[in-house]
């Protein structure tokens, strides 16, 4: 909370370092994403739907516990499959990428309609993996 920007220069310094290698860190970024992708999304989707913050008992964070570990043992073995099968990661890398840049038209023109929001970011994500999966080769 001190130093806030500290954490986006490691990051941003990580990837450049991970981008001057470029394919000899190819399975290594497939599990970094999928794992970390896979993990956030499972929890996002528990805290969401099933666990109720407002309860503050024992149970509870044994329970918060459990299911963050589950979420990463689960995030490992997805980032660890997909380094089997490069190219359906460099589909998902090229649908990430695709969905970021979405999310950026959007930004930028600053829709308010929901439906175009989600438009445009299927259309990118889609496009975007289309595109990596033809240029695997």
């Amino acid at each position: 909370q001190k130093w806030p920007y500290v954490l986006g220069v490691v990051l941003v310094g990580f990837g450049i370092y991970l981008s001057i290698f470029g394919k000899k860190f190819f399975p290594v970024v497939c599990f970094l994403l999928a794992a970390f992708v896979t993990c956030v999304g499972l929890l996002l989707l528990m805290y969401v739907t099933f666990l109720d913050p407002s309860i503050d008992t024992t149970a509870q964070k044994i329970l918060n516990w459990i299911i963050v570990i589950l979420c990463v043992a689960i995030g490992i073995l997805v980032g660890y499959l997909f380094t089997k099968v490069p190219r359906i990661c460099t589909a998902f890398m090229g649908g990430w990428g695709g969905y970021v840049i979405g999310m950026l038209i959007n930004s930028i023109v600053q829709n308010d309609m929901l439906v175009l929001v989600w438009s445009i970011e299927i259309a990118c994500t889609s496009v975007f993996a289309i595109i990596s999966i033809i240029w695997w080769n």
